[in-house]
């Protein structure tokens, strides 16, 4: 998961930064944890350093506290960073509302949000340089010792020096995405992701245009990326309709939010939702995702 966050953010690194990996070497191989909040963490933490830095490096660590925690920290040592974070998003409660918590600001809003849902704890250190530490920790639970931790933590290290990817197979490759969302930038993003995966994609505004043109082409789409705050027609009355419409074919809906509140959780699930992606989505959170969803649809079908 640590080579997944890096290999999802290299391409933000500016050329003249390092981005690098250290993982502790007493970190147990299997960690009992929400390894995809942990993962998005790790990259909103890494997003947010790359887009704050312009020399020195970027090191993202993960090591076993003395007190039994896990800690994922983001260690940007580059003179003066510490003047384009957006650091006060990590103290405060992410609300989807929160006008002040943009872009990179948003990310770190985020990653308290998830820190408070797994029961742990998010913080920041700032060094007489001006670089800056993100430090994220939860309890550290192990579940087994299959394979040594000093093996695990030289494999990855291998990986990382040859920059091989860790990826699994994408079954993204022409799949036509319908991707719902009120927000054009927010879809330039998704389109980019898509067509990186080997995917296409069509376009909707809100939830009644994804419902009309689902009903137009329900036997070329293969998964719908739904926003779910939007004008006109949610994401949840959206998704309802198109499970009313009984086609042939049930198409997977992949909700696509920054909301991480229970109730965002029950309104998907009632929908009829079959996964959620938390913003900012990357091309690594996509492609697994939309892998595990697709392999589920497909052996679920007759």
């Amino acid at each position: 998961r640590a080579q997944r966050a890096l290999n999802a953010t290299r391409a933000l690194c500016p050329p003249g930064v390092a981005l690098l990996l250290d993982v502790d070497a007493a970190l147990p191989p299997l960690l009992e944890l929400d390894a995809r909040k942990v993962e998005q963490v790790a990259v909103n933490f890494l997003v947010h350093a790359c887009r704050s830095a312009t020399t020195g490096e970027i090191r993202l660590r993960a090591l076993a506290t003395t007190d039994s925690q896990l800690q994922i920290e983001v260690i940007a040592s580059c003179p003066g960073a510490h003047t384009a974070f957006q650091l006060e998003h990590l103290s405060t409660p992410f609300s989807k509302f929160d006008k002040n918590a943009q872009g990179s600001g948003l990310g770190l809003a985020i990653c308290r949000a998830f820190a408070d849902v797994m029961g742990g704890t998010v913080g920041h250190h700032t060094s007489s340089d001006g670089g800056v530490m993100l430090w994220f920790r939860i309890a550290l639970v192990s579940t087994g010792t299959v394979l040594s931790a000093s093996a695990v933590s030289t494999e990855l290290a291998s990986r990382t020096a040859a920059h091989i990817p860790l990826l699994t197979p994408t079954r993204c490759e022409d799949t036509l995405f319908l991707v719902v969302d009120d927000n054009r930038i927010n879809q330039s993003v998704m389109r980019r992701h898509i067509e990186v995966l080997g995917g296409r994609c069509m376009m909707a505004c809100d939830g009644l245009e994804a419902v009309e043109l689902y009903q137009q082409h329900w036997d070329e789409i293969g998964c719908i990326l739904m926003d779910c705050h939007m004008p006109v027609l949610d994401g949840f009355a959206a998704t309802e309709r198109i499970r009313s419409l009984h086609l042939p074919r049930r198409v997977p809906i992949i909700a696509v939010t920054a909301d991480v509140s229970l109730d965002c959780e029950a309104a998907q699930r009632a929908a009829g939702m079959d996964a959620v992606l938390h913003k900012p989505v990357t091309v690594a959170t996509l492609r697994a995702t939309v892998n595990d969803v697709l392999a589920a649809n497909h052996n679920e079908s007759p």
